[in-house]
């Protein structure tokens, strides 16, 4: 578009009347620059979610919190969705793909390498992961595309538990789990079955009792001939989530529940995030949970 201009030729149109190109040409100039690229858009700031119809999305600028954000809806006036966060404009509250889980020392979730996937055996498997958090005040949810090895409509139990290191912080959670009826040595470090938010050091050798002590939250209890004291902070558990998987083998799925976020408030920007995924010893489905995709997301709450 180096020359602009457009000669009128009077047999066309008279002299001083706009051709068809000229026209074009005057909207392209709308639509860019001189130079060929895209003009800046500009979206008027929105008192109230703009209303929309059937196959229509927008994208606007409305105040949230004293000031623009970016939000999107959908077609039939969606539910809006917030695309920029508290913690700053350009923070986007989208996914972000995590690596590959890492294996358990006592009840080890299976690399499948054929698939490209960890498989969580039935009878319970437990998988380890991390992640830096990069936003405040939201919610962190792990989010999985798994699979079955067996179709069966039948229950899987998935628990998620987390420990939070400061940016700073030696990043070494205690995850050996207590077992009945085994002999631990002085120095040996623990955390209940299901975790209670602290970790515990034998101060006294012996062997561990047929059910587990009541942990306290300070101090020391005695379990069969061992005495464990309460060290410090551990992993905290979510609770059991349970969900039924499609009746089908190898038909994929999302798991994507709130069950399994860690809450508001528990990380700051910067922290690192330790968590487990636990399959539950006892859900009904007698298949292999197969996690193809894992992702973490943060979520306004």
């Amino acid at each position: 578009m180096s020359d602009l201009c457009i000669q009128y030729e009077e047999e066309m149109v008279g002299a001083g009347h706009p051709t068809k190109p000229d026209t074009l040409n005057r909207l392209a100039l709308v639509e860019t620059d001189l130079d060929g690229h895209g003009k800046l858009r500009f979206l008027k700031v929105q008192t109230q979610a703009p209303a929309t119809d059937a196959g229509e999305g927008v994208i606007y600028t409305r105040l949230a919190g004293g000031r623009p954000e970016l939000f999107f809806r959908g077609a039939d006036s969606a539910e809006e969705v917030r695309l920029t966060s508290p913690a700053g404009p350009g923070h986007l509250l989208l996914p972000r793909s995590l690596p590959g889980l890492l294996p358990d020392d006592q009840l080890s979730a299976e690399n499948d390498l054929a698939l490209g996937a960890v498989r969580f055996a039935n009878g319970g498997a437990v998988a380890w992961g991390h992640f830096e958090a990069w936003l405040e005040g939201v919610a962190w949810r792990i989010r999985l595309e798994a699979m079955m090895s067996s179709g069966e409509a039948a229950s899987v139990g998935l628990t998620l538990v987390y420990q939070v290191f400061g940016p700073d912080a030696a990043m070494n959670p205690v995850k050996t789990r207590w077992q009945a009826s085994r002999a631990y040595g002085l120095g040996d470090k623990v955390i209940p079955a299901s975790p209670n938010g602290h970790y515990y050091q034998c101060t006294t050798a012996g062997t561990s009792g047929a059910t587990a002590p009541t942990w306290p939250a300070s101090g020391a209890v005695s379990d069969g001939t061992a005495v464990w004291t309460r060290q410090g902070n551990g992993m905290i558990s979510l609770g059991e989530y349970s969900l039924t998987p499609p009746a089908a083998a190898y038909d994929r799925f999302d798991i994507d529940s709130g069950s399994l976020h860690i809450p508001a408030g528990a990380v700051a920007a910067g922290d690192r995030v330790h968590f487990g995924l636990w399959r539950a010893a006892g859900d009904t489905h007698a298949g292999d949970l197969i996690v193809n995709e894992l992702w973490v997301a943060p979520v306004e709450v």
